[in-house]
């Protein structure tokens, strides 16, 4: 009897070696892995959690940007920090960290995220991340927050005589008057009128395109930021420059501004390529490459380069002297 009961369990042993074995070959033959964690699952309101998510791939398969907006379900996306890639022959690490927050209390959960990739017959897969559970509790009260009601203080007792408060009030109002006359009479300035010098549109234009490429936004991944600036400062820069209306517009309602030919065919071309353009990286999570960055920076520098209007040659300054000789 106990013969047979050993050799059962020698069986159920072997079966669980053999489905453990067949797991880690399974796991193995994955191409695409994900981890996610936090750095803490408690928080007080509006504390930051720092999450990473590292995907560890076969460089066989081909990974597809995950782009997560402002939002991660409950919580708010402030930074986004990706790391350089860990190359070796057998496989690729890309991680990121994201810097989340949140302003309500509760027991919220980070989403799973989904990992699409592309095997190495060009089959889209992909795989999730764990939900992660926090908790976002209220901030703790100090102890001198319930003390709503406190005594009143006693009142002031006002020291010696009446007579040396009437004496000081006289001196107050002796030295008001004095100081009105001096004012007034004795010390008159002339009025200074300060007179705000307004840019020219290109100059503040330039300057603001000098100060996007010092930035590191693209480096850093930002490249949705990055078009965002670079086509602000452009439609800024046309408003102000051609007197069209093209900040708080869309890109079909400036192109049906402009066929009042304010503009030549050739900028108003090159204007509205640019716009559909860097709608598709705001708005369509299209990811250019570097080179094409920079490019696009080139296309608006020489807009405006190229829409500064000419300097007044001296032949056509003595023109202007004349007619107004003239008008005398």
């Amino acid at each position: 009897m106990k013969f047979i009961k050993l050799r059962k369990l020698r069986v159920i042993g072997l079966i669980w070696l053999l489905l453990g074995s067949f797991s880690l070959i399974l796991a193995e033959k994955q191409p695409v892995s994900v981890q996610s964690k936090v750095d803490r699952n408690s928080i007080a309101i509006g504390d930051r959690i720092k999450y990473s998510l590292t995907i560890k791939y076969n460089p066989k398969a081909k990974l597809l940007p995950l782009d997560l907006g402002s939002r991660l379900g409950e919580f708010e996306v402030q930074d986004v920090k990706t790391y350089p890639e860990q190359k070796s022959k057998k496989q690729i690490i890309n991680k990121t960290e994201y810097i989340i927050t949140t302003f309500n209390t509760g027991k919220f959960a980070i989403p799973p995220l989904a990992i699409i990739y592309q095997d190495e017959q060009g089959i889209p897969k992909w795989v999730l991340s764990d939900s992660i559970s926090i908790e976002v509790k209220s901030v703790p009260k100090k102890a001198t927050d319930t003390d709503d009601i406190r005594g009143l203080k006693p009142p002031w007792e006002i020291p010696g005589s009446i007579w040396i408060y009437i004496i000081l009030i006289g001196l107050l109002i002796s030295a008001a008057t004095g100081y009105w006359y001096y004012r007034n009479f004795i010390r008159r300035k002339p009025v200074v009128v300060e007179l705000e010098i307004k840019r020219p549109a290109w100059e503040v234009a330039l300057q603001e395109l000098e100060n996007l490429r010092k930035t590191d936004l693209v480096n850093t991944g930002k490249v949705k930021e990055y078009y965002f600036g670079l086509s602000e400062i452009l439609r800024k820069y046309m408003e102000n420059r051609f007197n069209l209306a093209c900040i708080d517009r869309t890109s079909e309602e400036i192109k049906a501004e402009l066929k009042n030919g304010v503009l030549e065919q050739n900028i108003k071309d090159r204007f509205l390529n640019f716009l559909a353009e860097s709608d598709l990286v705001k708005f369509a999570k299209y990811i250019p490459a570097q080179k094409k960055t920079e490019e696009d920076w080139e296309t608006v520098y020489n807009l405006v380069k190229e829409t500064i209007p000419a300097e007044p040659t001296e032949l056509s300054q003595k023109q202007e002297q004349l007619l107004e000789v003239g008008h005398v």
